[in-house]
């Protein structure tokens, strides 16, 4: 056996080479196949088994680098809006939960490029109308109206309106006036926005006011 550094001849079994007295690096022997493999072979030649504890498919990308945490917005719409934590992502938008400093209310989620995805009131009327609560579901509509109407918000405002008609329309039918009012402002709304299905509920319950 030559030695790799100074060329001297050695006997086969030798573990030092007698002229540097440099040590042999011994045969990578498979534990799983019992291939003998070149010395610092990562991984098995007979079967891919890693021989050394640290070794990586190279088929496998590595990086050391971490991942960049882009910062969190403070606040939106020259500070109207501030955003009090992060909700998640809604397509290829984040979603934040904002207070309206000039309102003094928690009333939306903001993304950048949009002031407001959604309106809370609303989405709280919504859910005490579910429970029963139909009178708290009045009050969050209203707020949910002054609120989208004070951001000149036109999807939210409409759908709040719709929304209210059809609490109106089933648990408060004395009050087919302001339904009606609420109604004929959503349906003109939705149809100038082209939001197709949100007009064809108003055109439900225009149906059920004809009744």
């Amino acid at each position: 056996m030559k030695c790799p550094h100074c060329q001297t001849e050695n006997l086969d079994d030798a573990k030092f080479c007698r002229e540097c007295a440099k040590r042999f690096k011994l045969e990578a022997i498979c534990p799983k196949s019992g291939y003998k493999n070149i010395p610092d072979s990562k991984f098995c030649s007979h079967c891919a088994q890693p021989l050394l504890e640290s070794a990586t498919p190279s088929s496998v990308p590595t990086t050391s680098s971490q991942p960049t945490v882009e910062a969190q917005p403070t606040s939106f719409a020259n500070g109207r809006y501030q955003v009090k934590k992060f909700l998640g992502e809604c397509g290829k938008k984040k979603v934040y939960l904002a207070h309206d400093s000039i309102l003094d209310s928690g009333s939306g989620l903001c993304t950048p490029g949009f002031e407001y995805t959604t309106c809370i009131p609303r989405q709280m009327g919504g859910a005490c109308a579910l429970l029963e609560r139909y009178e708290e579901a009045r009050k969050y509509y209203d707020k949910a109206i002054k609120v989208c109407t004070e951001m000149h918000f036109r999807p939210e405002l409409a759908l709040t309106r719709l929304q209210l008609t059809e609490l109106l329309l089933e648990h408060y039918p004395d009050e087919k006036k302001e339904a009606q009012e609420h109604l004929d402002f959503a349906m003109k709304e939705f149809r100038e926005m082209k939001m197709q299905p949100s007009l064809e509920r108003t055109l439900r319950q225009k149906k059920i006011l004809k009744a």
